[in-house]
């Protein structure tokens, strides 16, 4: 669907993939890119979408490196803080 540029069907594919495996990390990955780049880039709903695949994936750090670039290359580095303190914990364990 996203190949055909039909971004509201991908946005319920996406969510039934997250539904059927919520630890596929690159779904959470493609869907945030979706929200961004396709859907008005509404940053609650990819913060949300993100927290959620974080709880999911006990902070996996491709999310955290994605939310973390998120906030940094939208301007808002401070908002990426805690994200990058979340990483760091991770790659310490």
């Amino acid at each position: 669907y996203q190949d055909k540029m039909e971004w509201g069907k991908a946005d319920v594919y996406y969510k039934k993939l997250l539904s059927a495996d919520p630890q596929f990390i690159q779904a959470y990955r493609n869907l945030g890119n979706l929200y961004r780049y396709r859907l008005g880039n509404d940053e609650a709903k990819i913060k949300e979408l993100i927290d959620g695949g974080l709880g999911f994936t006990d902070n996996h750090p491709e999310l955290l490196g994605w939310i973390i670039a998120y906030y940094q290359e939208t301007g808002q580095a401070e908002k990426s803080l805690p994200y990058s303190e979340k990483l760091l914990e991770q790659l310490n364990k």
